[in-house]
């Protein structure tokens, strides 16, 4: 992935971790949505930003398991409630 690519997708997510939000003062890691163990491609579609705890945290597991574990408990879980989910998946 270009520099350029890279500095766009930061910049879409406003310099934070797409999991939790957080801005941290580490860079954030490249993570791939669909972890390429996983069949998933290295390409700036399916790139978000994380911070190291979260990227850890993930690993290559399935991106609602995140999306999931990052979400206020108000009620059932739902991934078509969650903003986030759908915002990011539409773009994949």
């Amino acid at each position: 992935m270009t520099a350029s690519a890279w500095k766009e997708i930061l910049d879409y997510h406003d310099n934070r971790c797409a999991y939790c939000l957080e801005r941290v003062s580490s860079p954030l890691h490249r993570d791939h949505v669909v972890a390429v163990s996983r069949g998933g491609e290295d390409s700036p579609e399916n790139i978000v930003p994380a911070c190291q705890r979260c990227n850890v945290k993930k690993y290559d597991l399935p991106v609602f398991y995140m999306v999931a574990a990052t979400q206020p408990r108000t009620g059932p879980f739902s991934l078509g409630s969650s903003e986030r989910f759908r915002t990011k998946s539409s773009k994949l």
